[in-house]
């Protein structure tokens, strides 16, 4: 008991940072800024890098993919060693082979499929068409574009907080640091966000690298349409829009995160692609977008 109440308040100095950033909130976290300043020693650069947890099924086939949300990395073993490392891990404390047993349960975990039936096959059909022209270059597995950094960030528009927290700095950081089996090598800076595979996309809400956006249907709609502010926590899905239940008073209760897009780091601008659609051809592309 006495070491763990040492370990806690240590942990909390460390991370006193968090304060001076916009609140977390569930299903979120800033991925680099620990690894900066509770691992690395970094002084406090005021970058924001709050994104949503992302997807862990499917591992094997982005196994040469670029990964995190800015493609800094493509290297499986090492995202997961330094994910382990941000939270606490060290290579003393690390257990190789569990490691790898969970590993390698995930490289072949299927993405999940759409549990709530009522799919109607002939919207998804025009959908299918709609994905191909508008969304497949990027984000189908097997495309030249896809899990790589091709659009810059003054075309994405998305928000630029995340990128910016990950620095030159800490790649060089990461690089130099030789202490089996943590051995990083394959860091990189990138200035933009990498185009992410979207195998079980229906059950990923809220969207964006940030989780700025709470539905399919709102992703589709131009930025200045998407809600402003919205409430995060509920397991309440919204089969229509593609979601969880956002606005209304069954989820303004306790236990529930006011999401603010307007805070620095929570921004929803950006990713306007399919925004140009008709209502009708955007709900056929949803439909699609379901079977995924």
């Amino acid at each position: 008991m006495p070491a763990t109440r040492q370990a806690f308040l240590k942990q909390k100095q460390q991370y006193a940072w968090q304060k001076l950033r916009p609140q977390q909130g569930p299903g979120r976290t800033d991925t680099f800024n620990p690894t900066k300043m509770a691992v690395f020693g970094f002084p406090d650069d005021s970058t924001i890098g709050t994104v949503d947890l992302p997807q862990i099924w499917n591992q094997k086939p982005r196994e040469s993919l670029y990964l995190h949300w800015d493609g800094n990395n493509n290297a499986i073993k090492e995202r997961n060693y330094a994910a382990a490392m941000a939270v606490g891990a060290t290579p003393q404390s690390v257990l190789p082979a569990e490691f790898k047993r969970v590993t390698d349960w995930l490289l072949s975990h299927p993405s999940p499929k759409w549990p709530f039936g009522g799919l109607d096959q002939v919207r998804a059909h025009r959908g299918q068409a709609l994905w191909e022209k508008n969304c497949a270059s990027c984000h189908d597995f097997g495309k030249a574009d896809t899990g790589q950094v091709t659009v810059g960030l003054d075309e994405l528009g998305t928000d630029p907080y995340r990128v910016n927290s990950f620095t030159v700095g800490l790649v060089d950081k990461f690089h130099e640091f030789k202490k089996p089996p943590f051995d990083f090598g394959a860091y990189r800076k990138t200035q933009s966000y990498s185009n992410t595979p979207t195998d079980g996309i229906w059950l990923r809400a809220p969207y964006l690298h940030n989780g700025s956006v709470p539905t399919l249907w709102d992703l589709l709609q131009k930025p200045d349409k998407r809600p402003k502010v919205f409430y995060r926590g509920s397991s309440v899905f919204d089969t229509r829009s593609v979601g969880f239940i956002a606005a209304g008073p069954e989820v303004k209760g306790g236990g529930y995160f006011k999401f603010d897009t307007r805070l620095p780091g929570n921004h929803n601008t950006g990713h306007e692609y399919g925004t140009g659609l008709s209502d009708s051809e955007k709900w056929d592309l949803i439909e699609y977008m379901k079977n995924l």
